[in-house]
């Protein structure tokens, strides 16, 4: 009979899949011992910002790996949406996301001759020198 995962230890480099209470506490209190002048809020700031880097990758890892359509879809756009800003929330500022497509469409919408004069390049005229008034 195969081993169960429960029944394999943790692999180094991988976060167990079982939260245990007990040691939680345990390095809680180490982290306690540690910092003995830090906040409760200090302490939970510092723990989020040591989280950051595998929560931001575990997001990042469900947008693109996902089995579920719908987790897929929310990590996707939650990452768009802190990085770019919602679509829509302030029509007159608009995101980058959104002008960016206002461009595009714009850019699409409007033919642009290839030898208009905008896109002919024109020889440089020298400067005509002047006289100073005496």
């Amino acid at each position: 009979m195969a081993p169960n995962k429960s029944d394999q230890p943790n692999q180094p480099n991988k976060p167990s899949k079982d939260w245990d209470s007990d040691e939680a506490l345990s390095n809680l209190t180490m982290e306690r011992a540690v910092h003995p002048t830090e906040s409760e809020e200090d302490l939970a700031r510092r723990v989020f910002l040591e989280s950051l880097p595998i929560a931001a990758l575990t997001i990042a890892h469900a947008a693109q790996h996902s089995g579920n359509e719908r987790i897929r879809l929310d990590a996707a756009k939650y990452i768009v949406e802190r990085n770019l800003g919602k679509i829509g929330d302030d029509p007159d500022a608009g995101g980058a996301l959104e002008r960016l497509m206002k461009e595009l469409a714009n850019n699409d919408s409007k033919p642009q001759p290839a030898h208009s004069p905008a896109h002919t390049a024109q020889p440089a005229q020298p400067a005509q020198p002047t006289e100073e008034a005496e």
